[in-house]
């Protein structure tokens, strides 16, 4: 079974992060607006959609993720390389690319966090809240570290891997057992929350 959310990630890869080594910025404007409109739909499905709402929300999101990516550049993109959850025992395969290697945590935090908003698995409003900014945190430190990666290498490469057989194995233990979706839970919350606190 194809691991849907991890193929949705890959796809705003593509819409967000530039693909020419030459660009400079690392999350270009189109690329953020992708992120806060994002965001600005997840907080509308947790505050029930009601009408007249969407304005104040997208501002909203654009001030979350404005700050996000403030404490983003903070660390710099060795920072969020660094900071890439431990998930070993999720026996994610290497790649030998260290910056790859540092986009599979986090691109299976990301599948994680979208897995849990789509079905609703938080129940304490906070608690969806909090996934839904920690999704556009994720999201954003995924494209520090492509756009790094897209300056020697190919978009090919890139998702040959994440989309492969064996992250394919590691999505479905992640989307089927309990076991592992509380550990990746425990896994990736440090990072998300360090992203997104106040």
């Amino acid at each position: 079974m194809k691991h849907c959310a991890a193929i949705v990630l890959l796809s705003l890869l593509r819409v967000a992060v530039p693909v020419k080594a030459a660009e400079p910025e690392w999350l270009p404007a189109a690329g953020e607006e992708v992120v806060v409109q994002q965001l600005a739909e997840r907080l509308k499905e947790i505050a029930g959609g009601k009408p007249g709402e969407e304005g104040p929300l997208v501002e909203r999101a654009r001030t979350e993720v404005r700050r996000q990516r403030a404490r983003l550049e903070t660390w710099g993109r060795k920072g969020i390389q660094e900071r890439a959850p431990d998930l070993a025992r999720l026996e994610l395969p290497a790649s030998g690319d260290p910056l790859i290697d540092a986009v599979a945590p986090y691109h299976l935090c990301a599948g994680f966090l979208l897995l849990k908003h789509m079905n609703r698995l938080d129940t304490d409003p906070a608690a969806r809240l909090a996934t839904a900014k920690g999704l556009s945190a994720i999201q954003m430190a995924m494209f520090s570290l492509v756009h790094a990666f897209m300056a020697r290498g190919t978009e090919a490469q890139l998702e040959g891997f994440l989309t492969g057989k064996v992250m394919e194995v590691v999505w479905n233990r992640i989307q089927d057992q309990e076991e592992a979706r509380e550990y990746a839970a425990r896994q990736c919350q440090p990072v998300v929350s360090a992203m997104i606190a106040e």
